[in-house]
């Protein structure tokens, strides 16, 4: 999370489909071998499991769509309806086709109707809305961590009722939440009211599967990061209880330190700590014992290597190997993939050397005096005599490769706002409140921690402090040039009636599109003869040759 859960904030779409897809991938097991998280993150609430799987929808080629129903489920998992589908979360239907973002996938994806039945679906960028590739199936996740089904809303409505009373919040303001609730679903900050929405949320440790080894990092520090979450936590807590805000208090909300070293004491764990490497005196006093390691790198092998004569290649490679290993040394060479072990082995063997192929160091622990193959990928080979250890890799021996750089593939997202960018007096556009002039960088402290701010200024001076996290929401304004704008009205019209007319103009462009489309796909087309192009070339000759002209008279000169 970048935003604390007792603001009315919600974190970006992309933030939110990361976490979702990472919380999928772990329940259906198909998560990767490492998941690095942050201890804030491990003590805060979040959706059950079980919400999440009964919310994934598989939609297969081939087999019958409820349409309806399918957009009252994305509703309901935090989609929102728009013209065009740009980022996670966007949902839009022309027609047959219904184009949905979700989680799951970097594109989105394109769902086309026939009647109720599902003729094809596409993976398309959002960019160009052209088809990436097609698939036959599909996974729709929620777009947010909280899911606000029909038949979950009255047992919701009990629970924030029966918060607002504990903290006195007015019967008018829950009114007013819970008819927004009911009429257009989640609502931004709602992933603060997690024990609200479920009425047992779970935590990471109910996503990670049983045989999962925990690490961590400097516990003492952890330690100190949990504390300071939850006093934190406290003080937001306390503030928005000040603001007449309905929140929940923060033991509802995180798990306590203890609470996470009970649940890991039954776990596999490890601890890494620093070690303090010092001749000298500590600080506090205590002397510390200086530890050495021995190791020496490969510099000799490796320029032995660069000048080595075409007619004895790899002497230089197979006298490094039987050194080591008549030393009682464990070899490895380390190539990045099994083709070019495979071509090692064999350029070695003129030489007298056999590599065995090995997958892991825990098959040769206790095997030493022998020279080993392996797969992996390490910055650079080394000898390390006090363990019997030497390793060379591919580059020491073949030379270091030049691998280009890999284009990422363009996506669209949001033009952030950059400092180098910004002067005071620009204007800016922020997607809530409209046109309004940049005024600087300001810092403010709020609830005990510090943080920059941009400050917006719009009509009658009203000022809007937004935070350099939520810098998203605001683009610089890109104008007609000598037409100054009028600023917006903070809360005002103005601003609301200008999107929406932009809404309705993407829109009739959009189905203008689809007409063209439609129209191109059910014509038929000619393909022309190399006879019929000769004669339409030689038409078009002709009508580009000026005509012949009679001599200009006396008075057509003199005009």
């Amino acid at each position: 999370y970048n935003i604390s859960p007792f603001k009315s904030f919600s974190y970006h779409n992309e933030t939110a489909a990361h976490r979702i897809r990472s919380l999928y991938r772990l329940i259906v097991g198909d998560a990767p071998p490492l998941v690095v998280t942050t201890i804030s993150a491990v003590m805060q609430k979040i959706i059950p499991k079980t919400e999440i799987i009964n919310y994934a929808e598989l939609v297969m080629v081939g087999e019958d769509l409820d349409r309806e129903r399918l957009v009252e489920k994305l509703i309901s998992g935090g989609y929102e309806r728009t013209a065009i589908v740009e980022e996670p979360g966007d949902f839009c239907i022309r027609g047959g086709i219904i184009d949905v973002f979700s989680p799951l996938y970097p594109d989105p994806v394109r769902i086309e109707l026939f009647g109720d039945m599902v003729e094809s679906l596409r993976i398309f960028s959002p960019v160009s809305q052209r088809t990436i590739k097609n698939v036959s199936e599909a996974v729709i996740l929620p777009a947010r961590e909280a899911i606000l089904n029909a038949a979950q809303i009255s047992p919701i409505s009990n629970r924030i009722r029966a918060q607002a009373s504990r903290l006195e919040i007015p019967v008018t303001q829950v009114r007013a939440l819970i008819h927004r609730i009911k009429k257009a679903g989640v609502f931004s900050g709602i992933e603060g009211l997690i024990p609200l929405i479920y009425a047992d949320p779970e935590s990471f440790f109910n996503y990670v599967p049983e045989n999962a080894f925990f690490i961590f990092m400097e516990p003492a520090e952890l330690e100190k990061a949990a504390d300071q979450t939850l006093r934190l936590a406290t003080k937001s807590f306390e503030a928005a209880q000040k603001d007449g805000r309905l929140c929940v208090e923060p033991d509802r909300l995180f798990l306590s330190w203890p609470s996470i070293k009970e649940i890991l004491r039954r776990e596999k764990t490890l601890a890494v700590k620093k070690l303090h490497v010092s001749d000298d005196i500590l600080s506090d006093g205590t002397s510390c014992e200086s530890v050495h390691f021995s190791v020496k790198d490969n510099a000799d092998i490796t320029l032995d290597l660069k000048h080595r004569r075409e007619k004895d290649l790899f002497t230089p490679l197979a006298e490094w190997i039987n050194r080591h290993r008549l030393s009682g040394f464990k070899t490895f060479v380390v190539c990045r993939s099994r083709a070019q072990g495979r071509r090692l082995q064999s350029l070695m063997t003129p030489y007298g050397v056999s590599l065995r192929h090995v997958d892991r160091f825990s098959d040769v622990h206790r095997i030493n005096g022998q020279a080993f193959i392996c797969q992996g990928r390490i910055s650079s080979g080394f000898v390390w005599p006090a363990e019997s250890l030497a390793i060379i890799t591919e580059d020491e021996i073949f030379g270091s490769k030049r691998r280009g750089k890999l284009r990422p593939e363009t996506k669209a997202q949001a033009q952030f706002l950059a400092y180098e960018d910004l002067k005071k007096g620009d204007l800016v556009v922020h997607v809530d409140h409209g046109i309004g002039r940049y005024d600087g960088l300001v810092e403010l402290t709020l609830n005990g921690s510090s943080n920059d701010f941009l400050l917006i200024v719009y009509k009658d001076e009203d000022k809007l402090y937004l935070p350099v996290d939520r810098m998203d929401m605001a683009q610089k304004y890109m104008g007609v040039d000598n037409i100054a704008p009028v600023l917006d009205k903070m809360g005002g019209k103005s601003w609301e009636r200008v999107k929406e007319r932009v809404k309705k103009s993407t829109e009739k462009i959009a189905g203008e599109l689809l007409k063209l489309y439609a129209e191109r796909k059910i014509r038929k087309g000619h393909a022309f003869t190399t006879l019929d192009s000769l004669k339409i070339l030689r038409w078009g000759f002709l009508m580009k040759k000026p005509p012949i002209s009679k001599r200009p008279s006396r008075m057509s000169s003199m005009i």
